[in-house]
């Protein structure tokens, strides 16, 4: 035990090179610029982890659209005319996801960014069902300030979150009829995963979320007495009547769901294997911690499995990784997000428009031959439609060759050379198949 403290203490203690801080900040952001990359290199694993930790945000940087606070039912008062609200709607919902697109690009913590991506991918949500692109907004915020917090307090917050309300339908579900998506979802999505709850669970924990309405003046949460089923029952081995407090003390007092919570956290940021003792002591350490997740981050990016030279370059990036990562890598803020929300819809990660209740793709689901010809289709477009020469030129000017390649390239490509300056070299390496790696 000593042996390991102490292996654990000295690597952490080690300074970072080039190679070590480019990982680090793709796997815990999205892409990195050379001034990123030089700033942490140098610094021990553990002053990075720290320092991570710390910067972590609850406000975004880009300030919220105007029509953000305005009321769930104000829209008829823009407009009678039906066909005039669907259209204002769907430009809200557009704007949402360019405001989401800069704050990734522009925001000094793209930590706390990849963690409201993480939740947004946990607790899945779709603008195109609730269609209220204030209420995706307010549960991006709920992201945010629970980033890198409590998960218990997040769920507690999450089962009287209007938009989930909506996008699972209990929103009209009542004692005559219990809607059973939610509980079901609940379950093997957010909190005990496959095989760990039985169909009279979810039948049961179905009727606790009867009688829950949105308001639409406000699109708060409100409470009809006479649509809640107020009687007994029995869920997960435990009796009574369950109001809505009690259901995530239920949920997190289960075996299962702390290590469902650290292997897709495990997964996230290293995405190897977990090993079960691994499994056990991280689980222990999420519930001791009071289920905060950051004491389990902390853990997870000073592992020596995180650190390994095989275990870098093993994920595919997803499109927001390739798009807005590129555009934080050339430092380039442009002024017009929707060709690149186009973009991440056309790669299939469409932000606020997850495909399913599962979220988006994972690892090798991102890449097929159709994707890729889209992705490097991207790239072309990119280099064709936005005026990037500046920036690359200014990246040109700031670095070696060999740097270069190195910031755009993973290690297992990063030598080989550019064969031209200027935009043509860039874009050749970003042809390069290791470029969709991270």
């Amino acid at each position: 035990m000593k042996f390991m403290l102490l292996l654990l203490f000295s690597s952490s203690s080690l300074a970072l090179n080039f190679e070590e801080a480019r990982h680090f900040l793709h796997r815990t952001g999205f892409g990195a610029s050379l001034t990123e990359i030089r700033a942490l290199a140098g610094k021990s694993r553990k002053s990075a982890v720290e320092e991570l930790l710390e910067s972590v945000r609850t406000q975004p940087v880009t300030p919220f659209p105007s029509w953000y606070a305005m009321g769930y039912d104000k829209i008829s008062l823009l407009s009678s005319d039906r066909k005039e609200q669907q259209k204002l709607r769907r430009q809200w919902g557009m704007e949402a996801k360019e405001w989401w697109a800069r704050e990734i690009i522009t925001t000094p913590s793209p930590f706390t960014e990849k963690m409201v991506l993480f939740w947004h991918n946990h607790f899945t949500s779709e603008l195109r069902k609730v269609k209220w692109a204030q209420l995706m907004l307010r549960q991006n915020r709920l992201f945010r300030e629970n980033a890198t917090g409590s998960f218990q307090i997040l769920l507690d917050k999450i089962l009287k979150d209007p938009a989930m309300l909506i996008y699972l339908d209990v929103h009209g579900s009542k004692k005559a009829r219990p809607n059973e998506n939610f509980a079901r979802e609940l379950m093997e999505l957010f909190t005990l995963g496959e095989g760990n709850y039985s169909e009279k669970d979810i039948q049961e924990l179905a009727r606790v979320f009867t009688g829950y309405r949105i308001k639409r003046q406000t699109a708060e949460v409100t409470f009809q007495k006479k649509q809640h089923d107020f009687g007994e029952k029995s869920i997960l081995g435990q009796s009574g009547k369950f109001p809505l407090p009690e259901v995530a003390p239920l949920l997190l007092s289960q075996p299962s769901t702390a290590p469902f919570l650290v292997s897709k956290l495990w997964q996230e940021f290293i995405g190897t294997p977990l090993p079960e003792t691994e499994l056990k002591r991280l689980s222990q350490l999420l519930i001791s911690s009071k289920w905060h997740v950051a004491p389990v981050i902390r853990e997870i990016l000073l592992h020596e499995e995180f650190w390994k030279e095989e275990n870098r370059a093993n994920q595919i990036k997803s499109p927001v990784d390739t798009i807005l990562g590129f555009l934080r890598t050339l430092e380039y803020h442009p002024r017009e997000m929707r060709p690149f929300i186009t973009g991440l819809r056309r790669l299939g990660q469409d932000l606020f428009d997850p495909p399913s209740v599962k979220g988006f793709s994972r690892g090798n689901e991102w890449l097929t031959t159709s994707s890729l010809l889209q992705r490097h289709q991207m790239i072309g477009r990119f280099f064709r439609g936005m005026a990037v020469k500046p920036y690359v030129d200014r990246l040109f000017e700031q670095a070696e060759e060999h740097e270069i390649a190195e910031l755009l390239l993973p290690p297992i490509a990063s030598s080989r050379k550019l064969s031209a300056t200027g935009e043509t070299g860039l874009r050749r390496l970003m042809y390069e198949p290791e470029f969709e790696l991270k």
